[in-house]
């Protein structure tokens, strides 16, 4: 099915073996959400889960990893929950922690 729809199989998850990585090309009509779904809507697999990627920039921290911290802010546009955070930004803007 990858082959068919020429999406690359990168590996395994070693910690849960029946977990596996794919990657769409950039120059596919098809993006990895619209993909997940195909595989997911086959019924040969129990879950499907497009792993967005993006650039990240922080609007509330001077921080590389703010983006690694869901639990700071979280928008849900990553599959969490959405407001599933301590509220950084709202915080920051009220204090600078000094």
């Amino acid at each position: 099915m990858a082959d068919e729809n020429h999406v690359d199989i990168l590996g395994w998850n070693k910690q849960f073996p029946l977990w596996y990585t794919l990657s769409c090309s950039k120059d596919k009509e098809e993006n990895a959400l619209e993909m997940a779904k195909l595989f997911y809507e086959t019924h040969l697999f129990a879950a499907a889960e497009p792993i967005l990627i993006g650039k990240f920039i922080p609007s509330c921290a001077n921080d590389t990893y703010f983006g690694n911290q869901w639990g700071l802010s979280n928008s849900g546009i990553y599959g969490g929950n959405t407001n599933a955070d301590i509220n950084f930004c709202q915080v920051r803007n009220i204090t600078c922690g000094c």
